[in-house]
């Protein structure tokens, strides 16, 4: 009677850890989407930045262009 109940320990050990390490890997993969999702977000704003950052360049230049041929 001992041994079966130390079996079906065993067995309710193993199942409860499986479904652990299952739950974790579903949190895992929210979690791996969640960043790639992010990574995505980063990539575009920094486009985004970057274009910005040109078109101040251009008119910078076009302003120095304007006052050097005033004076």
């Amino acid at each position: 009677m001992k041994g079966l109940k130390k079996i079906k320990q065993i067995f309710k050990i193993k199942i409860m850890r499986s479904f652990r390490i299952e739950k974790i890997i579903k949190e895992n993969d929210e979690l791996l989407k969640e960043n790639l999702q992010l990574l995505i977000d980063n990539r575009v704003l920094q486009s985004l930045v970057n274009q910005k950052q040109l078109e101040i360049k251009g008119l910078r230049d076009k302003l120095a262009k304007k006052n050097g041929s005033q004076s």
